[in-house]
Parts: C-alpha cells; structure tokens; sequence
C-alpha cells in the first residue's frame, strides 16, 4: 500500500476516534445520571451472566470427568481381555510353557496350524535323520580311498586292500572291486559297473531332500490359505452380528487368522535353510566320490599284474 495512502487512512481514525470521545464527552454532561445508571445497570447482567457461565462449565467439567472415567474403565476391560487372548510370543526353556502355549495357538490357528505343526515335525523328523546319515559319510573316509589307490598303484596292492577294508565307507568295497577287474580290454564296462554302484551309494543321501523342499514351499501356502480363510470368517461374523462398525473385533479376527501365516513363515526360512545346507554337504559328497572314481582310471597300475579273484 503507498505511503499517502495509510497516511489517509491513519489521519481518518484519528478524526474518528476524537469525533467519538467529544460526543461521549458531551453526552456524559448532558446526562451524567443517566449513564451512571445504565453502567451500573450492564455490570449488574454482566456479572450475572458470567455466574451463570461459571456455573455451567463447572457442570460440563464434571461431566467430561465422569464420561473419561467411563472411557478409562471400558479401555482397562479392553486390554485385559486382549491380554487374556494374547499369544505370548517370548522365548521360554519350560516345557509346561511350551506346552501351554502350542495349545493356545492351535485355539487360536484352528485346524491349519495343526497340520502346519505336523508338517513341521515331519520335516525335523527328516532333517534329524539325514543329519546323521550324513555323518556316516565323512571326508576323511575319501581322502582315505585315494591314500590306498596310491598303495595299489605302488605296487603294494596286499596293503592297499587292507586300507579299503578298514575305511567303513560303502564305496570302498566298489573301488576294490573295480581295482580288481580293471584290464585293458575291459575299461569301459568297468567304469560303468563302478558309476552304476556310485549311484546305488549315493542314491540313500539323495533321499527324502525334495520332501524337505517341498515342506519349504507349501508352508508359506497353507499359512496364506489359512489367513485367507480365517479373514472371511472374521467377515461373516461382523455381518451376522450387525456390528459393522466394531474395529476392536474386526482387528481381533484379522490378527488371529495372520497367526497361520505367522507359523508359515516360520517353519519356511528354517527348513529353506536346512535344506540348502544339507543339500551343499550331497553336492560335497558327490564331488568326492567322482573324484575317487576318476583317480581308479588314471591310475598307473599294472593291471596286468593285480588280482583277479573276485571279490567275495
């Protein structure tokens, strides 16, 4: 705005404001009984007025402490009843706890969390036997194989078949075999008479792996469906109740049924991990036994010279 122009209006005011105090003036003394009587008048209805207001908020301040009392006991009912149908999630050594706790989530999951819990047991039930299946296998035992081929090839073929015997490894008694009837004219149905036996000795470690994997992959799954499922009924509840604006018990039914994708979850990371553990020691066990096959056909042996008789 330019200067002169709130000059104007300043100049203006001031006018106003002296044009209303000389009439208030002249006015108090051509009626100065007057107006001390309406003054008195207006304080009297304003204190009125205020009492009165007073009065009132006093009445709404205790209602809003009563009805935030009412709000704060239906809030503690609340939370103890969230409390009593929550799922303690903490770590516990108590078998009781354990037990207590697995029957809360299978009130809790319904029929789902059963057979996820099944599946579960099932698949550690296999993880705990190739576990030790594996430990029968041991890289040792290899290395062992390769130390009597050398012996054979050095010409101590008594004491190399006294090494295998003593190794404990299934394939030994392959690798003998074959060190036995290895000749020049007989190299190829050899080698195939050998990988034939690698794959009947290897074919136990390879076992029962897809069936871990496939625990791995529908755990997630059954978890999904049983959430869906547990959502829907939650939604058939609210609308066979009436009671379309209850969250409280929408949320309710919404976290029960993710339970089942909870257990999923959980039982899908450990076995996926598990099994690409276990299956990185097959790869390692494989490798080892190519390798032992590979060394009796590069060996410099005098075939010529080694034992024939059969293996007993």
């Amino acid at each position: 705005m330019p200067r002169r122009s709130r000059a104007a209006h300043a100049a203006a005011a001031f006018v106003f404001f002296v044009a209303l105090a000389t009439s208030a003036a002249v006015f108090a003394q051509a009626a100065p009984e007057a107006v001390k009587e309406a003054a008195s008048q207006a304080a009297g209805v304003a204190v009125e007025a205020a009492a009165s207001v007073a009065e009132k908020a006093a009445s709404a301040a205790d209602a809003v402490v009563e009805k935030a009392a009412e709000v704060n006991a239906a809030a503690d009912k609340a939370a103890g009843e969230r409390e009593g149908n929550k799922l303690d999630m903490g770590v516990t050594m108590d078998p009781l706890s354990w037990w207590t706790g697995m029957k809360r989530l299978i009130e809790l999951g319904g029929k789902l969390v059963i057979v996820q819990l099944s599946v579960s047991v099932l698949g550690l039930a296999i993880v705990m036997f190739k576990v030790l299946q594996f430990l029968g296998v041991r890289d040792g035992q290899l290395r062992a194989l390769h130390k009597a081929i050398d012996t054979w090839e050095g010409g101590d073929v008594k004491k190399g078949q006294e090494m295998i015997k003593r190794n404990g490894l299934g394939f030994a008694a392959d690798v003998e075999y074959a060190l036995k009837r290895l000749r020049p004219d007989n190299v190829e149905l050899v080698r195939e008479e050998l990988y034939r036996r690698a794959r009947v000795f290897l074919a136990p470690l390879h076992a029962h792996l897809p069936t871990i994997e496939i625990i791995y992959y529908i755990a997630p799954l059954l978890g999904l469906l049983g959430t869906v499922t547990g959502i829907i009924a939650s939604f058939q509840a609210l609308e066979a109740s009436g009671a379309a604006n209850d969250a409280a018990k929408l949320a309710g039914g919404i976290w029960e049924a993710l339970l089942c994708t909870g257990v999923g979850l959980s039982m899908a990371i450990p076995f996926a991990v598990l099994h690409s553990l276990l299956e990185t020691r097959l790869n390692h066990i494989v490798a080892g036994v190519e390798d032992v096959i590979a060394r009796v056909f590069t060996t410099e042996l005098d075939i010529g010279q080694a034992d024939t008789s059969p293996r007993a």
